[in-house]
């Protein structure tokens, strides 16, 4: 449902901001966030509907390893 949602206020009131609907244009011919953004939902639909897994279009996938930050150093804590 709340997907359903999500994706009707994309299409009918255009949550796509404005400059980047000028970048797409001229890039690929089309509003190509729009229309991934469109499949997205629709892949999130899908996925609630049947119970398998989502899989995300993203790379590197949310929360890699990769892009962690190194870890700090140890600081010895005093108390007050």
């Amino acid at each position: 449902m709340m997907v359903e949602i999500a994706k009707s206020a994309v299409l009918t009131r255009g949550y796509i901001p404005i400059a980047v609907k000028r970048k797409d244009k001229p890039r690929s011919g089309e509003y190509r966030t729009k229309r991934v953004v469109l499949e997205i939902y629709d892949a999130m639909a899908e996925v609630i509907r049947t119970g398998k897994p989502y899989r995300t279009l993203l790379d590197p996938p949310p929360a890699d390893p990769r892009l962690a930050h190194p870890p700090r150093p140890a600081v010895a804590v005093r108390g007050c």
